[in-house]
């Protein structure tokens, strides 16, 4: 009897009609319902009787109704899965003839639909929605113990419905200790929230799952298909692309908001909508083709809007909530600017990568340009406000800047420095706007001031800290403003500029403990105006050179990123500038200077009289002289003295003068046609401080009445006022000039602002991830191109700010990141950042300045015959000396079967300087208490090298010593013997004549680390918080991120030592021995 044809069973058979075997089945009508169901899961293979041909199975499968047919009565278990719900766009819903599975494949869950082999045949389901509801959101959450939680939750389960999950927001998804049900209430599904049982049913009332299983309603759709666009900001589209356990660890609640793209996709598909977007953020576009990114939308015109309507409001979502911004800018590590001008397709693939991996979004920096200048917007955040850079220098890390502003209130500042009385009255120059927000916290700011200082008035140069409040909006947030008050102005010039640097200095100090101990945004950028010279009396040029030199001086102490100088007076303004160029002109720092256009012009001044003699007595008088400014300004007369307002209160006395005449003559037109009107304000107050009154005293001026009066409105006593046409020449800014001068340079910065590049950001939706990518980068950096970090020490010496400033200016074309150290104040240590060549040609340029010849002194071996700086020279030792002697010792006492020629010593003053001057900071950074808790053989070892086909002689009379870096067991690194055997065997310099040389150096060792070989070490590991050197250092005395120095180990029956520093002088060469 034949059997039936297996290869036919499976459509494979080729033989056709020459086939020996059955092209037919016992039951020719019947196909297998195993297969039929789900090909592949019928038992009996090859065996069954009934046919498993694809196009039988095909015949018998009924012909599908959807999406846009009719339905059928076959109930959905009994059926074939639905490919479309498993795609996540069947709109038939729960009327559906196929199966939709409702528990979610958990190979899915974990890697995404390609991860299951099975596709849409799996049993499970892969409904981009149901995946999503039960998606736990966060790796970690895998490893959670226990049973997969989704289930019907029948009544008789004794697990608990899991009512987060109910809600949408479980985050441990298929991995939560409670139920998570999958099949959709029957209530929800028709009408959201008319289910009685709400969160604790055991039907799923998760928004995911009903909508996976809702049915679509049937309308009247076009035959004509449409697409559409919506651009979204090309950081938000990469945001939205991110992976939503991600976003949830990124913004935590404020992810529920959003839709990633997945879910985007998945609901597109359930629309019947192409959804098209081929962002992908590489290097082989521009950044200025990436900060948009346009969506393509296909499908019928009702989804096609409903989906952009949700894409835009994604973008929305996005473009509101906070970002947190990082920025490395190349002035700051010129080595940068330099891979970045030289490498960049490898520099802009780092970007890509580091800012993935921390989800955050990268862009170029440019010059400022917001149609007010170059910088404007780096001095003010308003762009109704005129502000121009006058002034502009580079002081140690701080850029300073002085700048004219029509609103210090809008200054890009993190804190402003206002000057106030004793009694928290805002003084000098401060604008109407910084008034405005002070009043409404007037009482806060007084709270402040007396658990500080009591009920009395503020001392003399201390300061009071008004915090914006907790709940102000990021939008609207305003910085700390620190209120100091200034004692007022004497006759000694001297005193009164210490008075200012003390006040000053206060309120600096303050900004260095707040960062020192807030976990919150650092303080780095400061705005102030001229302080004191308003009603304080200090003399311009006095108030300039007082904080000029306080904030040069202390610079790099205050740990500040920019300090705005910014004032709309022309006095203040010109003198800062002069003091700001004398000061650093001497130093050689980079200077900017621009003019600021300015007009003469006459102002109406306002007078109060005294008497010379009143209440019986000259005491009046006499005190309005003595605290008069200038006499000069005074109008003399025989029965008394006219004395001028302060300057701030004589501008807003006009102000209001000239508001309340040209309200008067409106007023008379209005009468004349209405025959009523509302008169308008014919008086005016201002605030003076008082040591009897804790608020000051107020005084009010009246217009409308003859003689005008200026009336103290405690006491009640009126003095007489007058205005004196034209009585002041002053100069003011000549607005118009100032306008014109903007426009010409926004226009031509424009012209080049797109091509300059100053520095690359990252933009975040947490703090530390922008911060963390910046970081990133530069290790990455250096990794691939062999950036070095040298040290130069100065034991002895602490660099001044002109001297620091001179070094700076002299490295400003070798292309390295300088940054200077100071040590106890006792020390300096110069450390530079680069390539490798960029590097060498900078540690020249220090080590041969007369700065570093003058201020470094040592001990040299008492063996040499010089220590000329200029002097590098090998000098043959005697047979007969004690020195040849002692090292012939230490060489045959590994290698007693060689003969010795001669030893040379090695006199190499740059070097030997270098060496003792890391030796200094490494027993500095082992040291408690001013006691080194290691010995001195554990930090310096002699020991041996061999320079293989390197001349010994060009290495050691090098400026960094070993430069060569060697490749072998314990990975790149210096490699140095105990023994001379060993180096003679392996790595010695062999001459012609067949003799070899190797080189006797003393090691720096430190630390050390014992390790097998590892070829791929890079550099010596961390110290453990358990190794035994954390017992000598004691509590909290061990400095942070401590590492070894160097590597041990032992190959060959000997023990070598490895160090990992390059360009370093970590090891000093003493002896050629040949």
């Amino acid at each position: 009897m034949s059997v039936v044809c297996q290869h036919f069973q499976r459509s494979l058979c080729t033989l056709g009609d020459r086939c020996r075997n059955l092209h037919q089945y016992l039951h020719p009508q019947t196909v297998c319902q195993n297969e039929l169901i789900l090909r592949g899961s019928c038992t009996r293979g090859d065996d069954c009787p009934f046919s498993h041909n694809s196009d039988d199975l095909k015949k018998a499968i009924p012909k599908r109704p959807h999406p846009e047919g009719g339905g059928s009565s076959t109930p959905n278990n009994l059926t074939a899965i639905c490919r479309y719900y498993q795609e996540g766009r069947c709109s038939r819903g729960l009327d559906c003839s196929f199966n939709h599975p409702h528990i979610p494949c958990k190979k899915v869950l974990r890697g995404g639909s390609a991860n299951c082999s099975r596709g849409a045949r799996c049993t499970h389901s892969h409904n981009p929605l149901t995946i999503e509801a039960n998606r736990p959101r966060d790796e970690n959450m895998w490893l959670r113990t226990g049973n997969d939680s989704c289930q019907m939750a029948s009544s008789m389960s004794p697990v608990k419905v899991c009512h987060t999950y109910q809600q949408g927001r479980c985050n441990y998804g298929v991995k939560c200790s409670n139920a998570h049900p999958t099949f959709p209430c029957q209530k929800e599904l028709q009408k959201r929230g008319s289910c009685p049982n709400k969160v604790s049913c055991k039907q799923s009332h998760n928004h995911y799952i009903l909508d996976a299983f809702k049915t679509s309603p049937k309308v009247n759709q076009p035959t004509a298909m449409l697409s559409d666009s919506v651009t979204l900001k090309g950081c938000n589209l990469f945001w939205l692309k991110a992976n939503k356990s991600v976003l949830y660890r990124k913004l935590n609640k404020r992810a529920d908001s959003l839709k990633t793209w997945d879910e985007l996709g998945g609901m597109a598909k359930t629309y019947g909508v192409e959804l098209d977007s081929d962002f992908t953020r590489d290097s082989s576009s521009s950044m200025e083709n990436q900060s948009s990114q346009k969506i393509i939308i296909r499908g019928f015109s009702e989804k096609v809007d409903e989906l952009k309507k949700l894409l835009e409001k994604q973008d929305r979502l996005l473009n509101n909530f906070q970002k947190y911004e990082e920025r490395l800018i190349f002035a700051d590590a010129p080595w940068v600017e330099h891979l970045w001008q030289t490498n960049r397709k490898k520099f802009e693939s780092v970007l890509t990568s580091e800012g993935t991996n921390a989800l955050a979004w990268w862009d170029i920096v440019h010059p400022t340009d917001d149609g007010r200048g170059d910088t404007a917007a780096a001095l003010s955040n308003d762009p109704k406000s005129m502000t121009m850079l006058l002034a502009s220098a580079k002081i140690d890390k701080m850029e300073l800047n002085v700048g004219f502003t029509t609103n210090i209130a809008s200054a890009v500042a993190d804190a402003l420095i206002i000057s106030c009385g004793p009694y928290m009255t805002l003084e000098d120059g401060v604008a109407q706007e910084i008034c405005d927000w002070f009043a409404p916290i007037r009482e806060q700011a007084s709270a402040a001031k007396r658990s500080k200082f009591g009920h009395g008035p503020l001392p003399e140069c201390e300061f009071v800290p008004v915090h914006p409040p907790p709940d102000q909006q990021e939008s609207a947030r305003t910085p700390l403003i620190i209120c100091t008050y200034i004692p007022m102005a004497g006759n000694d010039d001297d005193l009164n500029v210490a008075k200012m640097q003390k006040a000053i200095g206060k309120a600096l100090q303050y900004i260095v403990e707040y960062n020192q101990i807030s976990d919150k945004d650092m303080i780095k950028t400061v705005a102030m105006p001229l302080l004191g010279t308003g009603r304080f009396g200090y003399a311009p040029r006095t108030a300039a050179k007082a904080v000029l030199e306080e904030v040069i001086c202390k610079a790099s102490s205050y740990g500040l990123t920019r300090l705005n100088l910014l004032d709309q007076r022309v006095e203040q303004l010109e003198a800062m500038k002069s003091e700001i160029q004398q000061r650093v002109s001497r130093c050689g720092s980079v200077f900017n200077l621009t003019e600021l256009p300015v007009m003469e012009v006459h102002q109406p001044g306002w007078y109060y009289f005294v008497g010379k003699v009143e209440g019986g007595n000259s005491q009046n008088h006499d005190m309005a002289m003595q605290s008069t400014k200038n006499p000069k300004h005074c109008i003399m007369k025989p029965n008394g003295t006219w004395f001028p307002l302060m300057e701030d209160v004589m501008g807003k006395v006009e102000e209001a003068f000239q508001l309340y005449t040209a309200g008067n003559s409106q007023l008379n037109d209005v009468v004349a046609i209405d025959g009523a009107a509302e008169l308008p304000p014919g008086k005016m107050s201002f605030i003076v401080d008082n040591p009897k009154y804790l608020d000051g005293v107020e005084y009010e001026v009246r217009f409308d009445c003859s003689p005008m009066k200026q009336k103290n409105t405690r006491t009640g006593f009126e003095r007489t006022v007058m205005r004196h046409e034209k009585a002041l020449s002053l100069k003011r800014p000549d607005f118009e000039a100032i306008k014109r001068t903007l426009d010409q340079n926004s226009n031509q910065v424009r012209k080049h602002v797109s091509d300059k590049v100053i520095g690359i950001s990252y933009l975040a939706l947490d703090k530390n991830s922008a911060k963390d990518a910046i970081y990133a980068v530069q290790s990455r950096l250096k990794e691939m191109f062999d950036v070095q970090k040298v040290c130069i020490p100065l034991p002895e010496h602490v660099l001044s700010t002109d001297e620091e400033i001179r070094v700076r200016s002299m490295l400003t074309s070798c292309k390295v990141a300088v940054e200077v150290k100071v040590n106890g104040g006792i020390s300096t240590v110069i450390n530079l950042t680069g390539l490798p060549e960029h590097v060498d040609m900078a540690k020249q340029k220090v080590l041969q300045s007369p700065l570093y010849q003058l201020n470094s002194t040592y001990a040299f071996p008492d063996t040499w015959n010089s220590t000329e700086s200029s002097r590098n020279v090998l000098v043959k030792v005697g047979l007969s000396s004690a020195e040849y002697h002692e090292v012939a010792a230490k060489f045959y006492r590994g290698f007693s079967s060689a003969e010795i020629v001669t030893v040379q010593r090695v006199e190499n003053v740059l070097l030997y300087k270098a060496y003792q001057g890391n030796a200094r900071t490494l027993r500095e950074r082992y040291s408690v208490n001013g006691r080194c808790i290691l010995k001195p053989e554990q930090l310096v070892k002699e020991l041996w090298h061999g320079t293989s086909q390197t001349s010994p002689e060009a290495v050691v009379l090098s400026s960094s010593g070993i430069g060569r870096v060697q490749t072998s067991m314990w990975g790149p690194g210096n490699y140095f013997s105990t023994t001379s055997a060993y180096v003679g065997k392996h790595s010695a310099h062999e001459l012609s004549d067949g003799s070899k040389q190797m080189i006797l150096f003393e090691v720096m060792t430190g630390l050390e680390c014992e390790l097998p070989p590892q070829e791929s070490l890079k550099k010596p590991p961390p110290v453990q918080s358990d190794h035994w050197v954390m017992d000598l250092f004691g509590q909290g005395n061990a400095p942070p991120n401590l590492t070894f120095d160097s590597v041990t180990g032992l190959t060959d029956g000997t023990r070598v030592y490895i160090t990992y520093s390059t360009g370093v002088a970590q090891q000093y060469p003493h002896y050629i021995v040949t």
